[in-house]
C-alpha cells in the first residue's frame, strides 16, 4: 500500500543476547517441578504415600506393625530391610500373614533381594531410613552400649551362619544316606540274580 513504512528490524544489545542468572533458574525450577515423584505403596494396602518415612507412620497407625521396632529386634542391616519389605509385600499378595519371629527364615538366602513390585520405590527410600536410624541410635548410646549392639550383631549373624552350614550339612548326609541305600539296593538285586541264575543251572 502506497505511503505505509516499513518498520524498523528489533535492535538487541549484548546483554539481551546473554542468559542471566535468573533465567536459568526458573528454567530448573520448571524442570524440578516437571519431575514425577513416585508414589510409595503400602506393605499392606493400597494405599500411597510421599516418602518412605509416610508409609512406616502409617504402617504403625493402621496396620499396627513398627518397622523400626522389628528392624532393631532382628538386627538388619540394609539388605535384611530390602528382604524384609519383598517379604512382607509377598506374603500379602498371597494373603498371608508375614511371620517376624526371629531368627526369621525369610533372612536366608537371596530370594527375598528380588523385589516383588517393579521399581519399588520404597526400597529405595531404605537407605535413607538405614542412615537416619544408625545416627539416631548412636547419638543415644554409650560407648559400652555400642560395644555390645557390635557383639550383639557378631552374634547374630554366627548364628546365622551355624544355621545355614547346619542345613548345609544335612542335605549333604541326607544325600549320602540316599546313595547309600541306592547301592545297597542295587547290590541286594545283583545277589537274588545270581541266586536265580545258580539254581537255574543246578
Amino acid at each position: 500500500m502506497s505511503g505505509s513504512r516499513i518498520p524498523d528490524p528489533p535492535t538487541y544489545t549484548e546483554q539481551d543476547s546473554i542468559p542471566n542468572d535468573s533465567d536459568e533458574e526458573g528454567w530448573e525450577d520448571a524442570e524440578a517441578d516437571n519431575e514425577e515423584v513416585s508414589p510409595i505403596i503400602c506393605l499392606f494396602c493400597a494405599g500411597t504415600f510421599p516418602s518412605s518415612e509416610s508409609v512406616f507412620e502409617h504402617c504403625a497407625a493402621v496396620h499396627e506393625f513398627e518397622y523400626k521396632a522389628v528392624r532393631r529386634e532382628l538386627g538388619l542391616d540394609f539388605y535384611g530391610c530390602v528382604k524384609l519389605v519383598n517379604y512382607i509385600r509377598s506374603e500379602i499378595a498371597q494373603s498371608r500373614v508375614p511371620d517376624f519371629t526371629a531368627p526369621a527364615a525369610f533372612l536366608r538366602g537371596e530370594k527375598y533381594l528380588q523385589p516383588v513390585i517393579e521399581d519399588d520405590a520404597l526400597l529405595f527410600g531404605l537407605d535413607g531410613e538405614e542412615e537416619e536410624n544408625v545416627r539416631e541410635e548412636d547419638e543415644g548410646l554409650t560407648e559400652d552400649q555400642k560395644r555390645i549392639c557390635e557383639l550383639e550383631e557378631k552374634l547374630r549373624k554366627l548364628e546365622l551362619a551355624h544355621s545355614e552350614y547346619r542345613e548345609a550339612v544335612n542335605r549333604s548326609l541326607e544325600m549320602r544316606l540316599e546313595g547309600e541305600d541306592r547301592d545297597a539296593r542295587r547290590e541286594g538285586s545283583d545277589d537274588d540274580s545270581h541266586y536265580f541264575e545258580s539254581y537255574s543251572g543246578n
